[in-house]
């Protein structure tokens, strides 16, 4: 297993082991080239460290389909247009925007969650990666999208050790749960093995965040 060598990684490490998870291994300028966008730090770290994979409640996904990935659907390409959708469906004036959200080219998207499911992204706020904030979109909520000013490794160590202001998704399914994380090799061994069941083999569509209904929430 590699150590992340990354600050905010190594203190999610500390709440939360990575030995189900696996070195994505992969060829960052090259991925970058292929997404058209630089990536931050901290999440690269990630990748490097836990890869791809789920803790209960929430998936963090590849950059790009991995060697041997195993489902259809999913990866940030298709989670980055689903993220984009929310924007188009909820134009500025029908949920107020995050600070900085001006247009839906900036929204990036890392995860999403698995009961409901929210989207989990970035803000690409200017040039640097390293500086953009999380954002979530929230199935069930208003506003849709909220905004959270801190990196993804240390936006995810507050998440699952309950030390938010907020919850941040629709539902507290991921919530103060430290894991454990499961690697989407390791998720394939036990479901060949008979063990448990996989990560469900098509992530949400495009079709699943429309008519949606949502509530307020103070």
């Amino acid at each position: 297993m590699t150590t992340a060598g990354h600050t905010q990684v190594d203190a999610l490490l500390a709440v939360m082991p990575a030995e189900h998870g696996h070195d994505e291994g992969f060829d960052w300028d090259v991925v970058e080239a292929t997404l058209g966008h630089r990536l931050p730090a901290d999440y690269k770290a990630f990748m490097g460290t836990y890869g791809s994979g789920a803790i209960p409640g929430l998936s963090i996904e590849p950059p790009v389909r991995p060697d041997g990935y195993p489902y259809r659907n999913g990866g940030m390409g298709e989670g980055t247009a689903n993220l984009r959708d929310t924007f188009e469906e909820d134009p500025p004036g029908y949920d107020p925007m995050p600070e900085g959200l001006e247009a839906e080219e900036q929204l990036v998207a890392w995860g999403f969650g698995h009961d409901d499911p929210d989207l989990y992204g970035w803000i690409m706020t200017g040039d640097d990666p390293d500086a953009w904030p999380v954002v979530v979109w929230r199935r069930h909520c208003m506003p849709g999208l909220v905004r959270f000013d801190l990196r993804m490794a240390e936006f995810l160590r507050r998440l699952v050790t309950a030390d938010l202001d907020e919850i941040p998704g629709s539902n507290d399914a991921a919530w103060g749960n430290r894991g454990p994380f499961v690697g989407w090799r390791e998720a394939r061994r036990r479901w060949e093995a008979g063990l448990a069941c996989a990560r469900s083999s098509c992530a949400p569509s495009k079709s699943t965040f429309r008519n949606r209904s949502r509530t307020s929430r103070s």
